[in-house]
């Protein structure tokens, strides 16, 4: 299954399989988030989404449209 992630300020939105996380839909958008740890540990890729709040980027599946305020 696919859901569509949009970057509200970057206007930016890509498609993307259900199993990635917000890190990679935004590196297919061609978006860097920063990040240190990729496991969830340190809070620097913390976004936030319409969808469900602050979020960790690089361990929130996408498991449904978001919108995020990039």
């Amino acid at each position: 299954m696919t859901y569509r992630v949009t970057f509200v300020k970057s206007k930016k939105s890509v498609e993307v399989e259900d199993w990635l996380t917000l890190n990679l839909a935004a590196r297919r958008a061609r978006i860097k988030l920063p990040t240190d740890c990729c496991h969830g540990a340190c809070g620097v890729c913390e976004v936030m989404t319409q969808q469900q709040g602050l979020v960790r980027a690089c361990i929130t599946l996408v498991s449904e449209d978001m919108d995020v305020e990039l």
